[in-house]
């Protein structure tokens, strides 16, 4: 196995333990809201609530992984996820729930953003959206498996089981990520009193910015979808671990479209009609899903939705210099993380004022087809930079 790729299984274990800890809360969903009365905004809240430092937190990431390392910070974050999961399983209350949650939040944001910058590092050029693609999976295969798992697991100990079980998920990842990582050259602490590298541009954090909207918009959907279906399909008749395995599916099957879309993207050559064709395609299954076939129709926009995931998180490298790459890609996750903030309680208050469990696939539709501006603003902005180049 080469060495990038031996970095990319590592770094797969630390992602797959940021998609079991997120999703133990929409895969306690039913259980919740049976033993705490927590309804659909309030699950949105929480849901949010794990993404909410980004807005603040994922710039200073980047930023410290270019002082301290790389690894050494995402460490740190995988850390921060275990004190925020035992807050999660001492927790007896909806307060307690959300402190853990923004607690864990904070300690994945570090870690998804340094981990991020590692795969870019070792993917530079050519093959970064299949890096990057492969990267994210480690994500929606955490929280397939946790959709599957956790309904199970709680069903015999108690919904504090999965929290706990997560807890567990991280402290492998620390196992992993720590003694047999091999930094890149790039992966290098500043010493205090040496020369600083350069900032961003105004031209970069334009055009980062804007690749973080269409990042934001993408992922928003993706994220209602992964919180709400499980929900939803519960509501039209689907017993609980039926309608988890349904949802895991979907998520897992996302992993399988990211990948063929990494790989894809190697061969097409207008990579942004690619983009806008999934988008529009992700967003028709969704508006159909409840009016023909909710559960096969989800499952096949988990694939759809997976395809253009490498390509849009590729976009970053697109137009960042190698000394600036930790600091952009810090921008490029403050706007995620501000989409992943908001939508889910958005998505959530809809779904409540409307009375109908399948709003949330609406409000997915809706993010979808806002994405296109800023797929076609990006692509404006990158031909600019390569007549300036």
């Amino acid at each position: 196995m080469s060495e990038r790729w031996r970095a990319m299984a590592l770094i797969l274990v630390a992602r797959a333990a940021y998609g079991l800890q997120f999703q133990a809360v929409p895969a306690m969903q039913p259980l919740l809201a049976r033993d705490l009365d927590i309804a659909f905004g309030e699950l949105g809240a929480l849901i949010g609530l794990y993404m909410l430092p980004g807005i603040v937190v994922a710039l200073p990431a980047g930023l410290l992984g270019r002082r301290f390392g790389d690894r050494r910070v995402a460490l740190v974050g995988l850390a921060t996820m275990i004190a925020g999961g035992c807050l999660m399983l001492t927790a007896r209350d909806l307060t307690g729930l959300m402190a853990g949650q923004f607690v864990s939040g904070v300690g994945a944001i570090v870690m998804g953003v340094l981990t991020s910058k590692m795969t870019a590092d070792w993917f530079a050029g050519r093959d970064l959206p299949l890096g990057m693609g492969v990267m994210l999976n480690g994500f929606p295969v955490g929280m397939a498996m946790a959709q599957i798992a956790w309904p199970s697991l709680a069903q015999s100990w108690g919904w504090h089981a999965a929290f706990g079980a997560a807890i567990v998920a991280c402290a492998l990842a620390m196992l992993a990520l720590g003694p047999f990582y091999r930094r890149h050259p790039n992966d290098r602490p500043v010493a205090v009193g040496a020369a600083a590298p350069a900032g961003l541009s105004r031209f970069e954090l334009k055009a980062v910015s804007v690749a973080g909207l269409l990042w934001a918009t993408y992922n928003g959907c993706y994220i209602v979808m992964t919180g709400f279906t499980a929900a939803y399909l519960a509501s039209t008749g689907f017993e609980p671990r039926v309608a988890g395995g349904i949802a895991g599916a979907a998520t897992l099957v996302s992993a399988g479209g990211v990948v063929c879309g990494g790989v894809l993207a190697r061969r097409i050559a207008r990579q942004d009609l690619f983009v806008a064709s999934t988008l529009v395609g992700w967003a028709a299954i969704l508006l159909l899903a409840p009016i023909v076939a909710p559960a096969p129709l989800l499952v096949l926009g988990g694939f759809v939705g997976g395809l253009p995931a490498g390509v849009i998180s590729a976009m970053p490298g697109q137009v960042l210099r190698p000394g600036t790459r930790g600091p952009g890609l810090g921008v490029f996750y403050v706007w995620l993380y501000v989409g992943f903030a908001v939508t889910p309680p958005f998505a959530g208050w809809v779904a409540d004022r409307l009375a109908r469990p399948e709003a949330p696939l609406w409000t997915g539709a809706a993010l979808l087809l806002l994405a296109l501006p800023m797929l076609w603003w990006f692509a404006v902005l990158r031909r600019r930079s390569a007549m300036v180049a």
